[in-house]
């Protein structure tokens, strides 16, 4: 069957969520005297009217719990009428369901005496936990018993509430390991079709030996061999495999409750909570089994709920969730950023701006179902989205390059690759180089990118280092950083002995040039421009910190790094952003020149081409903005307008002033966003 998303996910919507629940709320001793009440308001079909008028038109009902097919269906049952409601609004609704992530072990079993043995085994025959809630069992994914229960509920709740689609949180496998005779049988089967010939087996394990899954008692470790400084190599084969097995079997399983769905309704969406966005900081392949390679061509719409909110740190640094955003748009859809636990009087214009600028399309989840109006300032951006979603949907980032985030290198490592990843990323955006992120599928065409940038990207295949070797003697721009290249798919060095380190670049040999250390080095290469920056200099180095100092576990197992942003630019920024001036011969697409922290973005599809402006701190307006845009080839601009949804702003027809292969204007004031619409020929 093949997915594809509907067109209507495009429409840009602003999302609230019915989060009260009795049943549950009580297990988990979160009610309060005033639940149940607060339960029959947000079912009240009267809420549909509200809603509507507030400008809300997407509800997250509440339904499924985990805790067991009579409690969880007599909840779903209650929203029939306000479900009926709300599509008589046109408002779009999914039910909320914990479907994969956990289940309330004593009443779901009561229920369901033989669910015991859908449960994940951990390698001591322990049963995996949500965290310390020791009475929320973790269910396998391997399981076909469990499975076709998910998929029937799936379906019943589909008919019962006439839904536009699912919303599954807690997305992933909340464990490192499951030993059940399910896991172990996918798992031999999967490392059999692999590796099909007793060849190709001896060569990954040095044996023709049978595999279980491995038990993930510690994260790995150092080996000096490998010549990279991490604390958390995972250099096994048997658990890189079971990593990269675990990753492809949640996407299978997507693709599976989607497919239920869209049987269901055709026009239906899969909406998953995918924990952190799928970015760099974590190596959530590991943690989660998750990976956007796997799960995002298979589901039409994600959150990253855990992303936070944007700010402007005090030291200047931008805080955003643009890279989730990014990520997103690769595989084109939207992300919800959720601010669910945010009074509206504490709500921020830039958490809408940000989505507007960045998001594949705008699509914000903000609150509770029953709430206050929205200010005015909010309904102001609410309309805004609304009018302008043509401009605002599935437009294009122009980007200066294109940031490969690389399966291997983020997860068989767990720290040092993602520390630059998230170091590189910032002074992407602190600058304002537009980019895009592009994932391993993606090295297949790279002719189409300006500019690719590799931030230790330190493990990559001989075939795939070809592959970029060539896109450089073609005329392709190369930033890279550190040790990319310096192990192959495997983490195997590509020389030396077990004693003896030699550590070899494979791009700087294929490409003719010694490998800096430290400081930079620009080269070209045939047609190509090549920059490399030798080492990426912590902020902890000179007494800084490169992110909150954060340690995530589950109920058992070794606790997983996380750096989740960067509170600090690299100490040698400046050599990184050197370093990518010179690959793209100084003509960056945007320059911002400002007295405050302004964040610019520059998209373009069948309407026109824009420049979005973000003031990071809103409280403050910025006069006076000077931009250049790099023009594309044979574009001539028409007129240069300035639209903002801030109700401090005015539309207004900008002077251009065209030279030198840029278009130059000035913005007169910038509160919190503003677009300004280049209107070329035919747009």
């Amino acid at each position: 069957m093949e997915i594809k998303t509907p067109k209507w996910i495009y429409e840009g919507f602003t999302a609230v969520q019915a989060i009260e629940n009795v049943p549950h709320g009580l297990r988990l001793g979160l009610c309060t005297e005033e639940t149940a009440r607060l339960v029959r308001e947000q079912r009240d079909p009267k809420m549909a009217e509200v809603l509507g008028d507030q400008g809300i038109n997407f509800v997250i009902l509440d339904g499924v719990r985990g805790l067991g097919p009579e409690i969880d269906m007599a909840e779903v049952r209650a929203n029939v009428e306000i479900s009926r409601a709300l599509k008589e609004k046109g408002i779009r609704r999914v039910l909320y369901t914990q479907t994969i992530g956990q289940v309330i072990s004593e009443s779901f079993f009561q229920e369901i005496p033989e669910a015991t043995n859908w449960m994940q085994r951990g390698p001591d025959g322990q049963v995996p936990t949500f965290g310390p809630k020791w009475w929320q069992y973790i269910p396998c994914l391997n399981n076909p018993d469990f499975m076709q229960y998910v998929k029937q509920m799936v379906r019943s709740v589909m008919e019962i509430l006439d839904l536009d689609g699912i919303f599954t949180d807690l997305f992933g496998y909340f464990s490192y390991t499951c030993v059940c005779d399910h896991c172990r049988n996918r798992f031999r089967n999967y490392v059999d079709r692999k590796y099909l010939n007793p060849e190709a087996r001896r060569a990954r394990f040095g044996s023709l030996a049978v595999f279980d899954p491995p038990p993930f008692r510690t994260l790995g470790y150092t080996d000096y061999r490998t010549g990279i400084p991490d604390p958390y190599t995972i250099l096994d084969p048997v658990s890189q495999e079971w990593i990269q097995f675990r990753c492809h079997r949640l996407g299978e399983v997507t693709r599976e409750l989607n497919e239920t769905i869209k049987t269901c309704n055709p026009e239906g969406i899969l909406y998953v909570n995918y924990l952190f966005g799928g970015v760099p900081g974590l190596n959530n392949a590991a943690f989660h089994g998750a990976w956007p390679e796997f799960i995002l061509p298979e589901c039409d719409l994600f959150s990253a709920e855990v992303a936070g909110k944007p700010e402007l740190l005090t030291n200047g640094i931008v805080k955003s969730r643009i890279v989730q955003m990014k990520v997103g748009k690769s595989f084109g859809i939207p992300v919800t950023p959720a601010v669910t636990r945010t009074d509206l009087a504490d709500f921020k214009r830039l958490y809408l701006a940000e989505g507007m600028a960045f998001n594949t399309s705008p699509f914000d989840w903000v609150g509770q179902i029953k709430r206050d109006d929205p200010p005015s300032w909010m309904a102001k951006y609410l309309e805004f989205s609304r009018d302008n979603r043509n401009l605002l949907s599935n437009a294009e980032t122009i980007a200066d390059c294109t940031v490969l985030h690389s399966f291997e290198s983020l997860s068989y490592t767990c720290e040092y690759p993602h520390q630059s990843a998230v170091l590189c990323e910032q002074s992407l955006m602190q600058e304002n180089f537009t980019f895009n992120i592009i994932f391993d599928r993606d090295l297949n065409y790279l002719g189409k990118y300006r500019c690719l940038f590799l931030p230790n990207v330190v493990s990559m295949s001989e075939a795939r280092a070809k592959t970029i070797a060539e896109y450089v003697k073609r005329g392709g721009c190369l930033v890279a950083t550190e040790d990319t290249g310096v192990l192959n798919e495997f983490l195997q060095p590509w020389k030396g002995e077990r004693y003896r380190r030699e550590k070899s670049h494979i791009l700087g040999e294929l490409l003719g040039f010694e490998w800096p250390e430290e400081g930079t080095k620009f080269l070209e290469v045939d047609d190509g421009r090549v920059a490399i920056v030798g080492r990426v200099d912590r902020p902890d180095k000179a007494g800084g910190s490169i992110s909150s100092d954060v340690q995530l576990s589950h109920s058992y197992g070794p606790e997983m790094p996380l750096y989740s942003f960067a509170r600090e630019l690299a100490v040698n920024h400046e050599e990184i952003v050197s370093a990518l001036d010179y690959a793209l011969g100084g003509e960056r697409t945007l320059r911002i020149d400002a007295e405050g922290p302004v964040v610019g973005e520059i998209t373009r599809n069948a309407n026109g081409t824009f420049v979005h402006l973000l003031n990071w701190d809103e409280e403050g307006p910025i006069e006076n903005i000077k931009v250049m845009v790099r023009m594309g080839g044979g574009e001539r601009t028409e007129t240069m307008e300035l639209i903002s949804p801030d109700l401090e702003s005015r539309n207004e027809t900008l002077a251009i002033d065209a030279k030198e292969g840029f278009w130059e204007f000035e913005v007169p004031q910038l509160c919190c966003y503003s677009i300004v619409m280049l209107r070329t020929q035919g747009s």
